[in-house]
């Protein structure tokens, strides 16, 4: 079993409107490096009108549990428009926005539980017996609080009303 990396539902959020676009992407970075994630861009894609992103952030929660955030973005028909706000006029973007959100945490990202089928049945048994309940009722709910905080950034950013 060594290392297992448990993956929950996809969050996806949409929108089609008005948008700053560098604002989204610098209270994305911003949010997970407050909030003591290592920050990471592994895809950019830039087309004319179209624009891929990805974003994660790791963070090491114990020496036997890391919590990973994972924001897929896809923007089409991107560009730049001019809008009046509070009576000025100022730059933006437009597009239709598709936002994949990934929450998941990993157990025993260091391999302490690697080599041998005692070992395995070891994690197994601390797995199902000792930490099962600090799993399910304390870094669940931790990692799912975090990932809340973080989908009501985005959301602002993007201009929703209720957040």
């Amino acid at each position: 079993m060594v290392e297992k990396e448990t993956k929950f539902p996809v969050i996806f959020i949409k929108h089609k409107g008005n948008f700053d676009f560098n604002q989204l992407c610098q209270d994305i970075k911003n949010w997970l490096e407050d909030n003591h994630y290592e920050f990471h861009a592994p895809k950019h894609k830039h087309k004319a009108d179209e624009e891929e992103i990805k974003f994660f952030g790791e963070r090491k929660v114990t020496g036997y549990i890391k919590f990973y955030l994972t924001v897929e973005m896809r923007i089409w028909e991107f560009k730049e428009v001019e809008v009046i706000k509070d009576g000025k006029k100022i730059r933006t973007n437009y597009g239709r926005v598709a936002i994949n959100f990934i929450p998941s945490y990993k157990l025993d990202y260091e391999n302490r539980f690697s080599g041998s089928k005692l070992l395995q049945a070891v994690q197994d048994f601390y797995h199902k017996y000792i930490i099962k309940r600090r799993i399910e009722d304390y870094w669940e709910d931790e990692l799912f609080l975090q990932a809340g905080e973080l989908i009501r950034v985005i959301k602002n950013d993007l201009g929703y009303e209720a957040v």
